[in-house]
């Protein structure tokens, strides 16, 4: 007889590996083992308070070890500046950086759109100016 739990016949998903060294305010360099997900660039925009969560997460677990505990809240410290000054701007011009970036992700892929302007806004997303 077949054994159909759950783990035996689902497929297992690749999560993709994230150098938590090289995080900033807007974009994390990301190394992916599928084509599950698409990175233009190799760049994916998070939100500083996504990631700040995540930290949070890692504090509050019962699995994680001292030192990866004592690196969390070394992360939250260094990010909780950028995720104020995140949530100053959104407040004073209305935009989500996280959707300005993704405009800009579009931009690239969209066959219609010059090379010229497919430039600019690769530059917009490696400078972070969104």
């Amino acid at each position: 007889m077949r054994d159909h739990s759950p783990s035996r016949t689902r497929e297992t998903q690749v999560r993709p590996r994230i150098n938590v060294d090289t995080w900033s305010a807007h974009t994390v360099r990301t190394f992916s083992r599928t084509q599950s997900h698409e990175h233009t660039n190799n760049i994916t925009v998070m939100s500083t308070g996504n990631v700040i969560g995540g930290y949070k997460a890692t504090l509050s677990n019962a699995n994680a070890s001292d030192e990866a505990k004592e690196n969390a809240q070394q992360k939250i410290e260094e990010l909780q500046p950028q995720y104020e000054e995140e949530q100053q701007t959104r407040e004073e011009t209305g935009k989500n950086p996280g959707n300005v970036a993704g405009g800009l992700k579009a931009t690239l892929k969209n066959p219609n759109v010059s090379e010229e302007a497919k430039e600019h806004a690769r530059e917009r997303l490696e400078n972070q100016d969104f």
